[in-house]
């Protein structure tokens, strides 16, 4: 049979954070600090130079990727912290999130540094759960990490979804001019494959003279695969404990 390997859909879990941080609905909570969207507005207002726009903050445009990117950089993440007061919270909310997403869209980190960063990304995560579920005054809005996370926990797919419509959009743009016909043999997608790949590497910037797979796991072996592991749970560990998640089960060393 053949091997399938699963990827999350990292384009709709940072959508989903970003909208669900910016609801007025929702309220999102690292140990007892909260991560709110007010902490962008009070940066802007007070930093002349944003490295996120301003239309950034709304949420006419659901499906902006680009923008969940800026506000979650480590740029945004280091004027948060030294010009908005209580934003520990919410600059641990998009390291989180910034961590996981790096893992999966920086072609220039190595396999083990992608490991390292999403377990950090992940028991991060977890411990935030843990104590939103153990801590009574807190659990009403428990539902933070479901809502926010969903995509990273239980939405696998082969492929990226948003990637294989970008694929498909390539592939339908070389149809003939006034065609009717929404789909193509595998014959006519064969035709056009080498065409769409050049067009797919200069839209994204890309060499297209180097069209391989970024990542190499040569040198790689499970020592230094448990180490990546371990670096990315410490890392985690001591974030939350910075938070005053403190109430987990006693830590394993």
């Amino acid at each position: 049979s053949d091997l399938v390997f699963y990827f999350q859909d990292y384009v709709h879990t940072a959508l989903k954070f970003k909208n669900q941080l910016f609801s007025p609905k929702r309220l999102i909570f690292f140990g007892e600090s909260l991560a709110s969207s007010t902490s962008f507005f009070e940066l802007a207002s007070r930093v002349p130079m944003l490295p996120f726009r301003k239309s950034d903050l709304r949420l006419d445009d659901r499906q902006d990727f680009s923008a969940a990117r800026r506000l979650c950089s480590e740029t945004t993440r280091r004027l948060l912290q030294q010009h908005v007061a209580l934003s520990n919270g919410l600059v641990a909310a998009l390291e989180s999130l910034d961590a996981f997403l790096l893992s999966f869209c920086d072609i220039s980190l190595s396999c083990l540094e992608r490991i390292e960063l999403l377990f950090f990304s992940v028991i991060l995560d977890r411990l935030g759960k843990h104590y939103i579920q153990s801590t009574p005054r807190l659990s009403t809005n428990s539902n933070w990490f479901y809502c926010a996370r969903n995509g990273k926990s239980i939405s696998p797919w082969s492929l990226s979804s948003q990637g294989c419509e970008k694929k498909f959009r390539a592939y339908r743009s070389f149809s003939p001019t006034f065609s009717m016909q929404p789909n193509f043999t595998y014959d006519a997608m064969l035709m056009r494959a080498s065409f769409c790949e050049l067009d797919l590497a200069f839209r994204n910037n890309a060499d297209p003279s180097s069209m391989s797979i970024p990542i190499s796991t040569a040198g790689v072996t499970l020592d230094l695969v448990n180490a990546a592991i371990e670096r990315g749970e410490k890392r985690a560990w001591r974030l939350a404990e910075s938070l005053n998640m403190v109430n987990f089960p006693p830590r394993s060393r």
